[in-house]
């Protein structure tokens, strides 16, 4: 209960990911929040350009005929086995009658590797946001749509985290 009273920083972080490109989506910078529910605490910056990282399981789940969104980013479109750009605007999205997934992403060129332990003994790895470089050992974090976790360990290109709950 405590660590919801207490607000984490949120941090994107994409498992088992899958390199997508978008055909058409300009180079821009891309600000998200860095707390959705404190948005005084102002934004953090993510550099685009036509490539990012998406988990598998939302890979699978990607349909022609529907407008999908990188949250935040940008709205795509799925033709055959190619993305296809269409928007930067969300109320495009929301207003969509085709509306698809919102999906969770990071940059190709803008990542670090995370690796999540579990009580269980597993440990999966994926990819996050290279801001995870510099938050302290022991911060608590909110892994956006996904768990809490604890950041156990700074390597030189990995971040460790323990699972908390979801």
């Amino acid at each position: 209960a405590l660590l919801h009273q207490v607000a984490q920083p949120a941090v994107q972080v994409v498992d088992d990911p899958v390199e997508i490109k978008i055909e058409g989506c300009p180079p821009r910078e891309v600000g998200v929040p860095v707390h959705p529910d404190f948005p005084e605490r102002g934004e953090r910056t993510f550099h685009t350009m036509d490539t990012f990282f998406i988990a598998k399981s939302d890979y699978k789940q990607l349909a022609e005929g529907y407008m999908h969104r990188l949250m935040d980013c940008c709205n795509f479109v799925l033709k055959g086995t190619t993305f296809h750009f269409q928007s930067q605007v969300y109320d495009n999205y929301r207003n969509a009658k085709d509306q698809g997934r919102i999906i969770h992403w990071l940059p190709a060129s803008m990542h670090r590797q995370v690796d999540v332990h579990f009580e269980t003994g597993l440990t999966t790895s994926g990819l996050g946001e290279e801001g995870l470089a510099k938050l302290k050992e022991g911060v608590i974090i909110q892994c956006e749509r996904r768990f809490f976790a604890r950041v156990d360990k700074q390597e030189k290109n990995k971040t460790v985290v323990w699972y908390l709950h979801r």
